[in-house]
C-alpha cells in the first residue's frame, strides 16, 4: 500500500527539516504513533530507532532506520517489525519562504501479525493509514507555522485542510506508550 500527502508550509526548507528531523516531533504530529525509543545517530547524520503504531487497535513495534540523509532534499527510512515498510519525506523549496513538504509510506499489510486475516479489512487499513498520513503532514504544518505554540488537541476549530489531496485533518492526542 502507497499513501502519499502534500501540503505548503509558509516556513523555509531548513525549518521544515530541522522540525520533521526531530523524532520527538513525529509523535507530537502523528497521532498514531505511540512513541520513538533508543534513538540513535548514525555516522551520515540519520537515526535507527523503534516505533510504536496504533491501528485497528493493536500497536504494532518495530524498527526505522535511515535509507537515504539528504537534507534539505529527502529523508527516507525502512521500517521492519510489526509493520513493515517505507517512509519518505521530501522537501520542496516554494519561492523564499515557503516549503513544498511531501510525506509518502509504503506499508506491506501483509507483514503485520495476522496479516493474512486483514484481508477483507485492506479497505479499512487504507483508509485509517490515509487518514493517519494526512493529519501528521496537517499538523506538521500547524506547528511549523505556530513556531512549536501548536499542540494537538489544542485548536477549537476544525483546522483547515492545505493538503492537495482532499480530506480535512482533524488533531488527536494518544498517549506515548513506552516499549
Amino acid at each position: 500500500m502507497e499513501l502519499s500527502a502534500t501540503t505548503v508550509i509558509d516556513a523555509p526548507v531548513a525549518e521544515v527539516v530541522a522540525f520533521v528531523d526531530d523524532p520527538d516531533a513525529q509523535v507530537l504530529v502523528t497521532p498514531a504513533v505511540t512513541g520513538i525509543a533508543d534513538v540513535r545517530e548514525k555516522p551520515d547524520g540519520g537515526r535507527r530507532m523503534l516505533y510504536g503504531y496504533r491501528i485497528a487497535g493493536l500497536v504494532l513495534t518495530g524498527a526505522m532506520e535511515t535509507t537515504t540523509y539528504d537534507p534539505p532534499d529527502r529523508i527516507a527510512f525502512a521500517m521492519s517489525g510489526d509493520l513493515a515498510g517505507e517512509i519518505e519525506w521530501t522537501f520542496e523549496p516554494v519561492g523564499d519562504d515557503r516549503t513544498r513538504f511531501t510525506y509518502t509510506a509504503r506499508y506491506d499489510l501483509g507483514a503485520v501479525p495476522f496479516g493474512s486475516l486483514l484481508g477483507p479489512l485492506r479497505p479499512l487499513l487504507a483508509w485509517y493509514n490515509r487518514r493517519e498520513l494526512r493529519r501528521a503532514v496537517e499538523n506538521t504544518c500547524r506547528a511549523v507555522e505556530s513556531d512549536g505554540q501548536w499542540l494537538p488537541g489544542g485548536e477549537s476549530e476544525r483546522p483547515r485542510d492545505r493538503s492537495t489531496d482532499g480530506d480535512a485533518a482533524e488533531s488527536v492526542s494518544i498517549p506515548v506508550e513506552s516499549r
